[in-house]
């Protein structure tokens, strides 16, 4: 028989160390966020659903396919971890790009941004991807950073000394 005490939330150590465990293997899905339990023994799996893990593998490979068609380097890209990083912010003017726009035709929606075109011989990797808002990335269209070639397609990056 279980006796309560005041602070005692189970009935014995077996049943706190289940819960505890439980706790542990909860995580969210890198797709959506939302909080899941994966099945027992099943220590890879980082999505909720088939859904949101089809989902998250067509997102990443798209640009790989789009890079390879220009003869590109490439690697696989989370769209979601660049817009994390450059803190949901349009590296062309500086202005929020809300999360919750993401994948709307709005004009300040976030999307993906070859900072030097694929086009123009740009890689698809980290370092060249940066957040940018839907209107400044079709502004900027093909246009090369400052110091190439073409003076009159040259946009100047906000990480360079300003908007032109």
């Amino acid at each position: 028989m279980f006796e309560a005490q005041a602070s005692a939330k189970f009935c014995s150590h077996q049943c706190s160390a289940r819960s505890k465990a439980a706790q542990k293997a909860e995580r969210a899905c890198q797709e959506c966020g939302s909080k899941f339990l994966p099945a027992y023994g099943d220590k890879r799996r980082n999505f909720c659903s088939e859904f949101c893990a089809n989902r998250h593998f067509k997102r990443v490979t798209k640009g790989v396919a789009r890079a390879k068609s220009y003869g590109a380097q490439s690697e696989a890209i989370n769209p979601i971890a660049v817009m994390e990083r450059d803190g949901w912010t349009c590296h062309i003017c500086g202005e929020d790009a809300p999360r919750e726009l993401r994948g709307t035709m709005r004009w300040n929606a976030p999307e993906l941004d070859h900072i030097i075109p694929l086009s123009a011989g740009g890689s698809h990797t980290y370092d060249n991807v940066a957040c940018a808002h839907r209107s400044c990335n079709l502004d900027k269209g093909d246009a090369l950073p400052p110091g190439w070639a073409e003076p009159q397609r040259v946009w100047v990056h906000r990480g360079s000394g300003g908007i032109a």
